[in-house]
């Protein structure tokens, strides 16, 4: 048992300030509602057009952030351009199906949601170290990229 302040007995280990990135994202109704604009949008825009640049790095530097081609990858990904969004960033695919796991939650309601987060809870660690991993691979793949764009290697975009 552990002591509260004040001398209060409490059982177990002390609950987290807040849930693993991953299950906030899926079970999030604000993610929920991001996701549903997203999504609606992407469907609206072209992959493959000549829109503004939307990126301030690319504008500014005619350089890649590591988030370069993620609307162009997420908008292929809802015209079933697979191989495309791939092509543009692949983390579009884990973020397209983010949008969409987090917006089905979203549409069954809140007990479904209730019901998935306290199924994730006993995962939460793996849960943490996995979206910590993915948010490394995201930075390690955009300077990874960069290096190959600044060295002539890989055009962009």
């Amino acid at each position: 048992m552990m002591e509260a302040p004040g001398g209060a007995k409490m059982e177990g280990a002390p609950k987290p300030l807040r849930d693993p990135l991953p299950i906030w994202l899926l079970t999030s109704p604000f993610v929920a509602a991001l996701s549903a604009v997203g999504l609606a949008l992407s469907a609206w825009v072209d992959p493959y057009g000549g829109g503004a640049a939307l990126c301030p790095s690319l504008r500014w530097t005619a350089l890649p952030c590591p988030g370069c081609g993620l609307t162009r990858a997420v908008s292929a990904m809802t015209h079933l351009e697979v191989l495309d969004a791939l092509r543009f960033n692949p983390f579009g695919v884990i973020v397209q199906g983010v949008m969409v796991v987090s917006l089905i939650n979203a549409l069954l309601g809140a007990r479904w949601r209730a019901g998935v987060r306290l199924r994730l809870l006993p995962h939460a660690r793996r849960l943490d170290r996995l979206g910590n991993a993915l948010i490394l691979a995201f930075f390690a793949y955009g300077v990874g990229r960069l290096l190959a764009v600044v060295a002539g290697l890989w055009t962009w975009p």
